[in-house]
């Protein structure tokens, strides 16, 4: 081969081999015939090209550049833009034409960016070092650091009831209609993935970014637009979402075990916050365990606070809830979940327990006759009505509350709120 270099007319020609993801390898060349080695063929007139890989001593990592035409019939703009070369390797060989059998190895690289034109589009080749810049290990975070269904999350996203397959209905003003065979929440395929299964984008996996249901319609929409157009009839499956909460991980998936973050680490307010025996979580204690004193304690420092619906800030307004989510995030840290929306009347116009069921999510269920002081306690005004108050016991016989028309204060459990009193609750990780 060294010999045929050496020659002043010349037999050697580029060809690259690209191995996409989904196991599809094609082959160009510079040529003008199409030649075949190692069970590909390299085709010609495919208007590629590349450039040098510029590389340094050191571990920066090396860079070059793929150009070509959208025309081949193997390299298409839909693919482009689905996805399907994103992180594809690229082998560069030079190759003698006259014997095949003549040829070297002269690079291994890696698609990246992917810039598009009208008519062509250019890919930045990146070298074998590019390893080095990206991530290696596990980072400690508060949120799951796994991707929902891979090896270290190890839940089957497949499984009954965490998947649905779908014939899409409509596509309009980029929402897809489809109708689903069961029932779910709005919002659960929400950061879950959308997989084309026919069509012009078959193959293609898409982030959902909103998902809403009524009844079976439901409707999707994506964080980026495929490549091929949507049409009625084309088949989807669409996956659950997860966002990678301690929550989502527990009462979603019941997959905790494999949870790979690190919920109880401080924050930055915390790494800066300074020494205070009046805040229990920085008193020199513990981070993760407190006393019911440090809960009765955090509770009357909101004694004074004016009565503001939705509201949680201390000494500037909040209601029975705010209250409470107060005294978490003085004693524990961030809350365990957002508060949705609600109105003064929520109970009156919903029949769901939804106080009750988000107290079962995050605190411990404590027997009515048992409560102490820095227990949660639950009441419900009417028989009929979920319950919807809360108040801190700080005794046996007293509790601090937030009521409409009034500020945040210390009362006694009298006749009037034992007959409503309906569960006690203990916040988590509390030392008796």
């Amino acid at each position: 081969m060294q010999a045929k270099l050496d020659q002043r007319a010349t037999t050697f020609c580029h060809c690259w081999r690209v191995a996409r993801n989904d196991a599809t390898a094609m082959g160009f060349t510079d040529h003008d015939r199409d030649l075949t080695f190692n069970g590909v063929t390299f085709r010609a007139n495919t208007g590629l090209s590349a450039s040098q890989l510029e590389s340094s001593v050191g571990f920066a990592p090396g860079t070059g550049e793929a150009t070509g035409a959208l025309s081949d019939e193997s390299l298409t703009e839909a693919d482009l833009l689905n996805g399907l070369y994103d992180g594809a390797s690229v082998e560069t060989w030079l190759v003698d034409w006259t014997n095949v059998t003549d040829r070297a190895l002269l690079d291994i690289a890696t698609i990246g960016e992917i810039r598009r034109g009208e008519m062509a589009f250019a890919a930045e080749l990146r070298s074998s070092a590019h390893l080095f810049d990206q991530q290696q290990g596990r980072a400690f975070q508060r949120s799951c650091s796994a991707d929902l269904g891979d090896a270290r999350c190890a839940f089957d996203v497949m499984a009954p009831g965490f998947h649905a397959t779908s014939v899409i209905a409509a596509f309009v003003g980029g929402a897809i209609d489809m109708d689903l065979s069961e029932l779910f929440d709005c919002g659960f395929f929400a950061g879950g993935v959308l997989t084309f299964t026919s069509g012009a984008n078959e193959n293609a996996h898409f982030t959902i970014k909103s998902h809403w249901q009524e009844n079976f319609r439901a409707t999707v929409t994506l964080w980026t637009p495929p490549g091929g157009a949507i049409l009625a009839g084309d088949v989807v499956v669409l996956t659950a979402g997860c966002d990678k909460s301690p929550t989502a991980c527990r009462l979603k998936f019941d997959n905790i075990v494999n949870f790979r973050g690190f919920p109880h680490m401080p924050g930055n307010d915390r790494i800066i916050a300074y020494p205070s025996s009046l805040a229990p979580a920085m008193d020199g204690g513990s981070l993760f365990y407190f006393t019911r004193a440090d809960i009765v304690a955090a509770a009357r420092r909101w004694r004074g606070t004016p009565y503001v619906h939705q509201a949680s800030l201390i000494h500037v307004g909040c209601d029975c809830l705010g209250l409470v989510r107060g005294v978490w995030r003085d004693i524990i840290g961030d809350e365990p979940e957002a508060a949705p929306a609600y109105t003064p009347d929520w109970a009156e116009a919903l029949s769901a327990e939804t106080l009750l069921d988000a107290a079962h999510r995050h605190f411990r269920v404590v027997a009515l006759s048992d409560f102490r002081e820095g227990d949660v306690l639950l009441f419900r005004f009417r028989e009929h009505l979920p319950a919807k108050h809360l108040g801190i016991a700080i005794s046996t016989t007293h509790m601090i509350h937030a009521h409409a028309g009034a500020c945040v204060a210390q009362v006694a459990i009298g006749p009037h709120w034992r007959k409503k009193l309906v569960a006690a609750f203990a916040f988590p990780n509390v030392v008796d």
